[in-house]
Order: C-alpha cells, then structure tokens, then sequence
C-alpha cells in the first residue's frame, strides 16, 4: 500500500511540475535588463571615441594592446560607447559583433572578434554597449578595424567566459537608421568601413536570377553581385555557405539592399543578416538594352578609311569595345561602331548610358544615333544625330568616365541604332574606349 502511495506522489510531483511549461514553449529566455554601471560618471572611468582608439591603430599600423595605451595605475576602466548592428541569428555573421558609433549617421564602425554563438540574444541590434578596452587588443584585421585579445603579435578572439566583461550591455535599444549611400561611395570608399548601409534601387542581374545565397550543395561562402538601376554600379555581397538561408532564393524585384559594409584587403564585400535585407519588392529596372562588349559580333564595325578596326580588348576581367589609329606613326582612320536594333516601340524615357575612356590626343569619338539606318553596311548613307554624353577628357589616364544618361527619346516608337564615329589623322590619333552600355528608361 506504501508503494502505490509513493508511486501516486511520484506521479503528482512530475504533472504538477511540467505543467509550468506548455508544450510548445521553447522561447528564448528574458535576460534581465540590468545594465552595465562603467559609464557611471561617480566612478571616474575613461570613456574613448571610436576615432581615438582607431586612431592608435592606424599610427602603430599594427596590432595595439590597450594596456599600453590607457591608464593602468588609477584603478580605472576604459571604454568605447556602440550600438550593435550585425545580428549572428541567421549564421552569416560568425563569431563577429559588429557596432557603430551612433545609432544614425556614424562617423566609425569596429568588428569585436567573438568566440560565441548566438550573440544576437545578448547583443540584439540597436542594443547600446560599452566595450571595456583594458586586456582586449586593437589591429586591422584584413581591412577591418577589429577589436580581440592579443595573442603574441596576433589578434584572437575574446572567449565567451569573458564576453560579459568585456562587451557590456546597456539596458538602451536604439532604433539602427542605416546611412543611405550609393554604390559608387560604396565602392570608393568614401564610406566609413564596418556601419550600417542601405542601397535603394539594386536588384540581382539579370544572369542571376533564382539564384540562392550560397551553393545548395556546399558548404564555400560566395559573392553575388547586386546592380544598382540608379548608376549601374555593383556591389558584391558575400554569403557563408554555413548560412541559414544559403539556400533561399535571393529576392527577383527591385528594392532597397541593406548591409554591413566590409572589407577583404582591398576589396568591398557587404554582409546582409537575414534574406529580408534584400528588400527587392518593387518592378525590376531591367535594361532595354545593354552590352559589355566580351564580343563585338552582334555590332556593326565599318571602316570608312584606314587599316584600324574597332575590336572587343580586356584589362583583368572587364572588357570593353577599342579603337587605337596608332601603329607605328598616327594614321588617317574614319571608324564605326554601330550597334544592333534596340527596340523603343513600348519605351516611355529612353536613355543611354556607358563609360568611356579617352588617352593620348586626337579627335574625340563621335556619340550618334539613328533611326533610318538599314542595320547593316555603310553607316555613312543614313542620317545620324548627334547625341551629347559626356566625355574622358583627361588622355592622361585609362580611368573609365561616365556618359551620364544621354536623352533618346526623339527615336520613340521603333527601333534605334547607337553609333560610336572614330578619327584620327595624321597629326593625332587617340586610343579610345567603351564598356558598360546600357539603354533604360529614366
């Protein structure tokens, strides 16, 4: 009788205590808001800027101890104020925090090297933190201003026992306003390195559409380009292999890119958080045409006079369309480069865009377009008009200069040829070249 007792006191004991949880309640625990006292101004700490901490960086141009660098004798803490942008919820972001210097328009942004998983519980996005600099360790870090501990001369991570410690949250959620940008300050990089960004108008290519993240059937990170309707410019965005979502397809619209805007080296690469970072929701902006010359087959190439032609030429991986009357001595050369049909028929504001490059002197290349000309042949026999994109003017140097969007709405309801009218002469024959035409609508 005892045990059946025990055996029913048992039983009531286990039901009463997983009644407490239903089911299906797996949440993340809450933590509790108590916030870091570091910034307490009665305790006397040193508070630094981003600026000043990556300043000492830059001046050693190696790996910087904070110890040597802050007060160690005063019994004192030192710290950097951030807010939190990357969000590791999705595995794109590994072992990295990532904060700014200001919830909206920041001037700086550091990596802090982790290792942990599932910092987003902690270190949620907009979260303020202090990052506590004595022990911890400075250096760029293949481009990126990376805080750590040091380990000899090199920089490792700060190990989750100590986490707590050294990145100390802030009861303090900021709403994270990402610095509106464009992707030629982007890739120029007149953009502070390690921030929140956003792109508006970028969609994937064309060639990449349903594309996922990263491969399906490996585990490599990969870059994919997105292209911007504004400029044509691309940015690559660079994608783990151990990502959530590497197999998701990216977004086919056109919308708003939001990223962490990094670095390898010298190459800008952008980390997105999640697939909603694409937000590409909007119609495409796909070309009505565009070329990038890898060949020039589908164009018409006349010679009028002389021994040079236009020819499809490459300088790494771009490739362009060029032209040179140069060989030997400057040579009497009249050129064209006309390009197929582009049908207008449904187009509302056509432009024309490319970039361009002039070296050495000689006549300018000529910039047309026709509605009359019969798509093959003798380009001279049709009317042309001439059409005013703006033009490399320094034959100093091979950098590629933009067209701006050239106006050809007048060839409205049909099709129309673009045209490219190379001299030279005997007294000057420039070298010129043409890549990344596109036509769009405005």
């Amino acid at each position: 009788m005892k045990t059946i007792f025990k055996i029913v006191a048992v039983v009531l004991f286990i039901g009463a205590f997983t009644a407490c949880v239903q089911d299906d309640d797996y949440s993340v625990p809450a933590i509790e808001e108590t916030g870091s006292n570091i910034a307490n101004p009665a305790l006397g700490n040193h508070s630094y800027s981003f600026a000043t901490v990556i300043a000492m960086q830059t001046a050693a141009g190696s790996l910087v101890e904070f110890n040597n660098q802050v007060p160690q004798n005063d019994g004192k803490d030192s710290y950097i104020t951030g807010y939190v942008i990357s969000n590791d919820e999705g595995g794109n972001i590994y072992k990295s925090i990532y904060i700014q210097d200001a919830p909206e328009n920041p001037t700086a942004g550091i990596k802090i090297s982790v290792d942990a998983y599932d910092t987003y519980i902690k270190y949620n996005v907009g979260r303020k933190v202090y990052v506590k600099l004595n022990g911890l360790a400075i250096d760029d870090d293949n481009g990126v201003i990376t805080i750590g501990v040091a380990d000899g001369t090199s920089l490792a991570r700060i190990s989750a026992l100590d986490l707590d410690d050294a990145v100390q949250r802030d009861s303090t959620v900021e709403t994270i306003v990402a610095k509106a940008t464009t992707t030629g300050a982007v890739n120029g990089s007149t953009i502070p390195n390690g921030i929140l960004i956003e792109i508006p108008n970028m969609q994937v290519p064309v060639g990449d559409l349903g594309a996922t993240f990263a491969n399906i059937d490996n585990t490599f990170s990969v870059n994919r380009n997105l292209i911007s309707c504004d400029d044509n410019g691309i940015v690559v965005i660079r994608n783990s292999g151990y990502s959530d979502f590497k197999t998701v397809e990216m977004a086919g619209g056109k919308g708003t890119l939001t990223a962490i805007l990094s670095k390898y080296n010298s190459n800008i690469q952008l980390f997105v958080r999640e697939p909603a970072d694409l937000d590409f929701t909007g119609p495409r902006c796909d070309p009505l045409f565009s070329e990038n010359f890898n060949t020039l087959a589908a164009w018409t190439v006349f010679s009028v006079t002389g021994a040079q032609d236009w020819y499809a030429s490459s300088f790494g991986s771009t490739t362009f369309a060029k032209i040179s009357g140069f060989t030997t001595s400057a040579q009497n050369n009249e050129d064209w480069l006309v390009s197929p049909a582009i049908d207008l028929s449904t187009a509302v504001a056509p432009v024309l865009n490319f970039d361009n490059v002039k070296r050495y002197n000689g006549p300018d290349v000529e910039v047309l377009m026709s509605t009359y000309y019969a798509g093959s042949g003798d380009p001279t026999t049709a009317t042309w008009t001439t059409l005013p994109a703006t033009l490399d003017t320094n034959t100093g140097s091979w950098t590629f200069v933009n067209s701006g969007d050239v106006d050809i709405s007048a060839a409205l309801g049909g099709n129309v040829y673009i045209a490219f009218k190379y001299t030279s002469t005997t007294a000057g024959a420039a070298t010129i070249e043409i890549d990344n035409l596109i036509v769009k609508e405005l």
